[in-house]
């Protein structure tokens, strides 16, 4: 046996290394900074919770739990000064963390001492005492480092990956507490079986609750996600549109300036020629595409546009966009949709660009049972002729354009496609079913 004092080195060194490695835990969980007041401050509230336990408390009574439960708590709020959900978020986490690793290091302590050895760790009056505390505490650790690394991890895979894995870590903690529920169920009368049970069913019951409510919780933030980002989107696309008409408005009053001088010299001609090219100036700017744009409900699609139409003020082309408010487009990937509206856009713009009066438009309309896009341009010379299966014959394009657009659609059968000419236009049609 041990005399008082080796016991009472054995109890204070095993809480000096259970402190130690749960304030370091529960810094990692935080995922601050590092700093020595913060840690100090918690390493405060871990010494003395962990002396009420060990002192005042026997090894089974139900106050542990809710002490260490406070305690996390209040090192949260004291030392990293967390408020609200962030505070009861990482308060969970890391009471998580300590569940599961007193978990996994029982299940491995009672399979490497007998049933004495562990009685003396647990009552901390035998030197093994400060390895079952070592082993606890980086057990804390290492599952602390493996929450950070997915905090960082699952994000960039896939961003709704990330609200999948709070609802799996607690399946599976779930799934280890109902293992270790009926493994050490007593072999008795059913009574005493369901009592042993029960408290470990009931903590499973809350856990459920509680990943339920995560999921609820995660779907609503992703819908919320989706809206900000597509109110970003247009708002983005409206500053884009505003800076080309403040740019417009300064460059029309340099013409109008220009203009007056022409007109002094009273030449006929000169004076048409200078007034028709301040109309085609004045056709680059339509804030009727700024609230068209803002009625496509994918920003990739609405991201294409804009940038083909400041593509088409640059050349001097007006560009008019037009969307029906009921007009459900895209029906297929973003990708996808994005890459055959732009073959047939640039094709568009690189058509309209040789034709004597230029004009591309992009119209998207709902009809009865599908929306129907619309691509219209001008162009030059004699009437395009299109087959079933186009290829471009333009230098360096072989096999794409038209080729690549008609090798998409092959995927989506209930998407028809149709181009022709119409007039003095060319009309590509998209009708999605």
């Amino acid at each position: 046996m041990y005399t008082p004092i080796a016991i009472l080195l054995f109890r204070q060194l095993g809480l000096i290394i259970i402190i130690l490695l749960t304030s370091l835990a529960c810094h990692i969980v935080s995922r601050e900074k590092f700093r020595w007041f913060s840690f100090s401050k918690v390493m405060l509230v871990m010494l003395a919770t962990l002396s009420i336990n060990v002192n005042f408390l026997s090894p089974d009574s139900p106050l542990k739990f809710l002490l260490a439960s406070v305690s996390i708590f209040l090192s949260y709020l004291w030392a990293y000064r967390f408020t609200g959900t962030k505070l009861l978020l990482r308060s969970f986490i890391l009471l998580l963390v300590e569940f599961l690793a007193d978990i996994l290091v029982g299940l491995l302590f009672l399979r490497l001492f007998d049933s004495q050895t562990i009685e003396g760790m647990r009552y901390m009056t035998i030197p093994e005492t400060c390895l079952l505390q070592f082993v606890s505490g980086t057990g804390m650790v290492l599952l602390a480092l493996l929450y950070r690394m997915l905090c960082r991890i699952v994000p960039r895979i896939h961003p709704s990956v990330s609200y999948l894995v709070r609802p799996i870590m607690l399946l599976i903690i779930i799934i280890l507490i109902f293992y270790w529920a009926i493994s050490n169920a007593p072999e008795s009368d059913q009574l005493s079986r369901f009592q042993s049970v029960l408290p470990s069913f009931i903590l499973m019951a809350l856990l459920l609750l509680i990943g339920i409510t995560y999921i609820v919780q995660d779907i609503r933030f992703y819908k919320q996600a989706q809206e900000n980002k597509r109110l970003q989107q247009q708002d983005s696309l409206q500053s884009l549109m505003l800076l080309q008409t403040r740019t417009f408005r300064h460059n029309i009053a340099n013409m109008l300036y220009g203009f007056q001088g022409v007109i002094s010299n009273g030449d006929t001609s000169a004076i048409e020629e200078y007034y028709n090219a301040m109309v085609k100036a004045c056709q680059m700017v339509n804030n009727e595409n700024v609230t068209a744009i803002k009625r496509i409900p994918s920003p990739a699609i609405s991201a294409l546009l804009v940038n083909k139409i400041l593509r088409a003020n640059e050349q001097g082309i007006p560009f008019f966009v037009s969307v029906d408010e009921s007009a459900p487009i895209p029906r297929m990937r973003d990708d996808e949709a994005a890459q055959v509206l732009g073959i047939l856009l640039d094709n568009a713009l690189e058509a309209a660009a040789q034709s004597a009066a230029p004009h591309v438009s992009f119209d998207a309309r709902k009809t009865e049972n599908a929306c129907c896009i619309t691509i219209r341009n001008t162009y030059a010379g004699d009437a395009p002729v299109f087959s079933d299966h186009p290829v471009s014959t333009k230098e360096g394009h072989e096999g794409l354009g038209l080729h690549s657009l008609h090798h998409i659609l092959k995927k989506h059968p209930d998407v028809l496609f149709n181009i022709y000419t119409r007039n003095r236009y060319v009309e590509a049609t998209l009708t999605l079913y």
